[in-house]
């Protein structure tokens, strides 16, 4: 019984060293556990302090710049004619058609001048009599009186207005024959027979393709930069793959009004004589004409420039710090500037938005 006693014991107290062993261990591989995330905490934090910033950067280089004014179009000629009748009647002739080429002074078209003819014809027969009237009065009245005067100034009077009905019958049957002002290229006939009475609007389109020029609308806010002379490159929608290089030869001294209701200036550009372009009024294109133009100067991306109220400014990586660095800029394109003081070429500046956080600007150091 004793003996069984002891050995209980001796195994309690076994038990009790391994558990106490066991939470010893605990303990120490907590402890442990703890310093390792500890350290690899403060490692990263001491990591993070001392590791430069992440962003991207662009940099100073040598390009050709060309600032241009963007703007839309269409072909326009200078001489172009719609001709009409004075008066209306009967269509005796038509003598062209669409397509058909004329020359200067070419009859087109023709009324029925019959009836004009026979009210000339009338109209000469009163001028006669009213002349035969007038030599009559004046043999009648050989004394000079004050009936007399009054009897050959209503003489007068009628034979002056059969010459002017003479005149106005003449005039009505030369305009009786359409006559084109000027050469070029019939596009347009609204009554393209013989036989039938014409409207108001009956019309007869003749455009000189000789004289065909590009016009533009330029906004008033680019209008000062253009000038006559300046170059230009014409791309039409019928002819996509072609650029035209052209010129500006005239800008409106008065403003018109655009179809949005804005304030524009019409911009004339020549077009060349190429082969395999065939210029047809109303074609539609775009043209970029050239304002200035700077060769191998120092340049950077557009947005990589900002500006405030002390001018502009780029940002800079350096010694460890961001630094604002103030810079003169020249020549300015959609996607370039000029870069005219403040950087060398070869030089990195941060650009904008790509700074892990964000940069006060007015804090930073100047450079």
């Amino acid at each position: 019984m004793n003996i069984r006693i002891g050995k209980q014991m001796q195994t309690r107290k076994v038990i009790g060293d391994l558990w106490q062993k066991a939470k010893r261990r605990k303990r120490v591989s907590v402890l442990v556990l703890v310093a390792i995330v500890g350290g690899i905490l403060i490692g990263r934090s001491i990591y993070l302090r001392a590791r430069p910033p992440e962003y991207k950067t662009a940099a100073v280089t040598k390009a050709d710049l060309t600032q241009t004014i963007e703007v839309s179009g269409e072909v326009q000629a200078e001489e172009t004619v719609d001709l009409h009748f004075q008066t209306l009647g009967k269509l005796a002739w038509i003598g062209v058609k669409e397509g058909d080429r004329v020359k200067k002074w070419q009859a087109v078209a023709g009324l029925d001048k019959r009836t004009l003819e026979k009210q000339l014809r009338q109209d000469l027969n009163d001028f006669e009599k009213e002349l035969r009237d007038y030599g009559q009065a004046v043999s009648d009245n050989p004394q000079v009186s004050d009936r007399f005067k009054r009897i050959l100034e209503q003489a007068h009077y009628d034979l002056t207005s059969a010459i002017i009905d003479v005149e106005i019958k003449n005039l009505a049957i030369e305009l009786a024959t359409l006559v084109s002002p000027i050469e070029g290229i019939v596009t347009r006939v609204d009554t393209p027979v013989a036989g039938v009475n014409l409207t108001a609007s009956d019309t007869i389109s003749i455009v000189n393709p000789d004289t065909m020029y590009f016009e533009a609308e330029v906004d008033e806010t680019d209008v000062s930069s253009a000038s006559t002379g300046d170059k230009a490159i014409i791309s039409l929608d019928a002819y996509e793959n072609r650029d035209i290089r052209s010129q500006v030869t005239w800008i409106d001294f008065t403003a018109s009004t655009s179809e949005g209701g804005g304030t524009v200036f019409l911009v004339k550009l020549a077009l060349p004589v190429i082969e395999g372009i065939a210029y047809r009024k109303g074609f539609n294109g775009d043209v970029s004409i050239i304002v200035e133009e700077k060769k191998d100067v120092l340049s950077l991306p557009f947005d990589a420039v900002d500006k405030d109220d002390e001018g502009p400014f780029v940002v800079v990586y350096k010694d460890g710090a961001f630094v604002r660095q103030t810079v003169a800029t020249g020549l300015e394109t959609d996607d370039e500037i000029e870069i005219v003081a403040g950087l060398k070429e070869g030089s990195e500046v941060v650009l904008p938005g790509s700074v892990e956080g964000k940069i006060d600007v007015q804090k930073l150091r100047r450079g």
